[in-house]
């Protein structure tokens, strides 16, 4: 009961609108607090010296050694002539980027899964050390994240609403996201492959086809400038690393920070083991889930808030393919696949909200969810029409 009575005041502040104020004045603090007091390191001193040349002479050093997308050096050259070079100055604008990597974690996470997913989410990416950290560099990484967020966000908006504009205004965003990185072309690819499988949305991939071709038209004429460097470029200061070593490195970094940013290799190993123990866990409960059909507990808090934590750590566009959810408006999709799973509960009357998916996300609450069930289907309330049982055997 002490659960559920916490769950719902988190609710209600929610609805107030004073936990995401909250999540965001953390993120701020924790990206502004002493960000001018290092010197600049190698990589940002490099970011102001080119950004410190002409136009003309910065785009023709990228040809000759430094291939990346020039929209955040001309970014950062008429931020200097605003704000200045100091080292305050010349992070504040990654600062701001990393507050807005939080709060459009929240947006996509409500748009996804609720309030509750979303400020668990918010949170997560609030503390995250990596995410922090690159919020204090002068580099593209934090507004690369930006950019990225809000272009997922904005194509799941177009896809849900079949509005042309909200394509373009898409589309413009990946167009700025490649245009700061090249990596950003993974999270677009993750994206299309999301409009393609996840039944929401499959019936959209002509649009999605059309905006990624406006995009390739539209970096035309930088690639076609820099191909030659390209073709040929490699980073000799890196040394290679293998498959697993590699994954090794993401797990570490995305769970604990770097070395560099101060983790320890302890905190980094464990972690990389609660990082994968998510992943791992989380795509096996996809499977099953997929199988199944059946939601345990879905609309409660601790389903959200597991759901949240695997949303955090799983790539969007891997996410949403592999989700099997519907909303209320394939209800009656969503209610024959209950049936026909053995699900009892008014499943006729599911709300606006993914009847199916949230198992996806419970295979460390499904101990507490099974214990309390009693209680949290008196909580969440059957005559709201939530799916709230899924039990062993058919029933009605």
């Amino acid at each position: 009961m002490t659960a559920i009575k916490t769950s719902a005041h988190a609710r209600q502040l929610h609805e107030a609108g004073v936990l995401p104020i909250a999540i965001l004045a953390l993120a701020f603090g924790l990206r502004a607090f002493a960000v001018g007091r290092p010197a600049l390191r190698g990589d940002e001193g490099f970011s102001v010296a080119l950004a410190a040349k002409p136009v003309r002479e910065m785009v023709a050093l990228m040809l000759q050694s430094e291939p990346n997308p020039p929209l955040y050096f001309l970014a950062l050259k008429s931020w200097i002539a605003f704000a200045g070079s100091s080292e305050l100055a010349l992070r504040w604008p990654s600062v701001l980027a990393g507050v807005l990597v939080v709060a459009l974690t929240y947006r996509v996470g409500r748009a996804w899964l609720g309030r509750l997913a979303a400020g668990v989410a918010a949170a997560l990416a609030a503390a995250n050390p990596f995410l922090v950290w690159y919020a204090q560099d002068a580099r593209v990484y934090s507004i690369l994240v930006a950019l990225v967020l809000g272009a997922v966000l904005l194509t799941w908006s177009a896809a849900q609403n079949r509005r042309w504009q909200r394509w373009v205004w898409a589309g413009c965003l990946w167009w700025l996201a490649l245009f700061a990185h090249y990596f950003a072309a993974l999270a677009l690819a993750s994206v299309l492959l999301a409009l393609i499988l996840a039944p929401q949305t499959r019936t959209r991939w002509r649009a999605g086809l059309w905006m990624s071709a406006g995009i390739t038209l539209a970096q035309l004429p930088w690639l076609a400038y820099i191909a030659p460097l390209l073709v040929g470029h490699s980073k000799s200061w890196i040394s290679a690393a293998g498959g697993l070593e590699v994954l090794w490195r993401l797990l570490t970094v995305f769970s604990a920070g770097q070395t560099s940013a101060g983790a320890s290799e302890v905190s980094q190993a464990i972690g990389a083991l609660v990082l994968a123990a998510l992943l791992v866990g989380g795509s096996v409960t996809i499977a099953a889930a997929r199988s199944s059909g059946c939601s345990l507990g879905a609309g409660s808090g601790f389903g959200n808030a597991a759901a949240a934590v695997v949303d955090f750590v799983l790539p969007p566009g891997v996410y949403r393919a592999l989700c099997a959810g519907g909303s209320a408006r394939r209800m009656p999709a969503c209610s024959s696949q209950l049936e026909r799973s053995g699900c009892r509960g008014l499943v006729g009357q599911c709300r606006a909200q993914f009847c199916v998916h949230n198992l996806h996300h419970y295979f460390f609450f499904v101990p507490l969810q099974l214990l309390l069930r009693p209680a949290l289907q008196q909580e969440s309330g059957l005559a709201r029409g939530e799916c709230l049982s899924c039990p062993d055997s058919a029933g009605g």
